[in-house]
This record gives C-alpha cells, sequence and structure tokens, in this order.
C-alpha cells in the first residue's frame, strides 16, 4: 500500500490531473471516480496505474492529489493511445470551446446520438478531469478527432441569420460545426459551410452550446433512424 505523498504514482496523478502539457507529453490521463473506470473497463480499456483508498493507497493521500469535493474511492490512469478510432459518417465540429464543461457535454450528447468529436486547437482538453467528468464514460466510447478529420460538407450552428434548422439537409457525410457562445465561429468557416439557425419561439437569445448540440443531433437522427458510428 501507498504511504508516501511522495510515491512516484500519486505524483503522475496529480499533474496528470492538473496539466494538459503533461498529459500531451506523456500521452497519459487520469480519470476519477468509479463510474469512469467502470465505464473504461467495460470498453476493454484497461488502466496503467489503479489507485484504491484503502487498498492500494491511503485514502486520504489519495483524496489530497484529487480534484473533487470530495475523496474519490479510485483513480485510474490511462494511455489516450487506447482510446477508440472508427469512422463516422456524423462529426461534431467543436471550434475553440474552453469550457471544459460543455465539452464533456457535448461529448455525451454525441455518444447518445452516436457521431464523432473533431477538435480545433483552442478548445478545452476532452481528457482533463472536468471534460471527462462531464463526459459521463463517453470519452471511453467515441472517437476523438483533429478538425481535419472532418467531412468535406458542413452544416455551421449560428445563433441568428441561418436556415432554419428544419430546413437544412441533413445528409451524411457531415461536419456540424459548433462555436463559443462567446466568439461563435470565424466568419470563414460560415462563409464555406451551409448555416443553421435553432429557431427559439421564447426569450432567451440564444442557446448553450451544448444544449444546441443535442437539438441538432436529435433532429438529423429523427429524420435518418439510424446509428452513425462505425467502429474500426
Amino acid at each position: 500500500m501507498i504511504t508516501s505523498r511522495r510515491n512516484e504514482k500519486l505524483r503522475l496523478v496529480r499533474k496528470l490531473l492538473r496539466s494538459r502539457k503533461h498529459r500531451e507529453e506523456t500521452g497519459l490521463f487520469a480519470v476519477e471516480g468509479e463510474d469512469l473506470v467502470d465505464a473504461a473497463l467495460g470498453e476493454g480499456i484497461e488502466p496503467v496505474e489503479l489507485l484504491v483508498a484503502g487498498e492500494t493507497v491511503r485514502a486520504e493521500l489519495l483524496a489530497e492529489v484529487s480534484t473533487l469535493g470530495h475523496a474519490p474511492r479510485v483513480i485510474a490512469v490511462f494511455r489516450a493511445s487506447d482510446l477508440p478510432r472508427g469512422s463516422c459518417d456524423v462529426v461534431v465540429g467543436l471550434w475553440r470551446l474552453s469550457d471544459p464543461g460543455n465539452v464533456g457535454a457535448i461529448l455525451r450528447t454525441a455518444d447518445a446520438f452516436g457521431a464523432a468529436v473533431a477538435l480545433s486547437e483552442g478548445c478545452a482538453d476532452p481528457l482533463g478531469p472536468r471534460a471527462a467528468r462531464a463526459s459521463a464514460g463517453a470519452v471511453f466510447r467515441i472517437p476523438l478527432l483533429g478538425w481535419e478529420a472532418l467531412p468535406e460538407r458542413q452544416v455551421a450552428l449560428v445563433a441568428h441569420g441561418g436556415a432554419a434548422l428544419r430546413d437544412v439537409e441533413f445528409e451524411p457525410p457531415l461536419g456540424l460545426l459548433l462555436g463559443s457562445e462567446r466568439s461563435g465561429l470565424p466568419d470563414e468557416l460560415v462563409a464555406r459551410s451551409e448555416a443553421a439557425t435553432i429557431e427559439l419561439p421564447g426569450k432567451a437569445e440564444s442557446l448553450n452550446v451544448a444544449a444546441a448540440a443535442a437539438i441538432a443531433l436529435y433532429e438529423l437522427e429523427r429524420r435518418r433512424g439510424t446509428s452513425l458510428f462505425s467502429p474500426s
């Protein structure tokens, strides 16, 4: 059992939970809590390290390295290279979404509708602790792609001025582009895409980006009625 806070495994976990640079340099990431670890194991993804309070490490030491508001029962370290790869007819493209909660929530929605997610530079790290928690395990189930992997045909969701979402042709392969709530999508991306707007009958001026993604993916799936993701 680990009894020293200077233990190398604890130091690794602390760095992985707090530093994107360290995650990228090592190719590793850490998740906290039994639900996320079970999600990984359910997909056949084995941890590099598994720290269990009271079994492999003193509970108070695990609590010290955690980012949670409560002491976790387990923290595990995984290889980013073990995450799923695959082909997908629909890819949600996230342009400079800096909020890890929104990134994680969209991963969860994409998982629900069988889509992949592509991230531009400037996005929050989907393997960071907040995004991983918000994904509810989806980070272990869907492909995470680079921006260059987006399909050629793209629909850009814009708050105002696009065609009504219900009138847009949703024929995969398709990239569904979303920007940050503050800045939206750059003009050049919108110009080479088909702009679509979710019409809002209420008084709210716009939707949270994760809510917009959920509505668009639901509309696409409602029309298709088929699964979009084919693992490879």
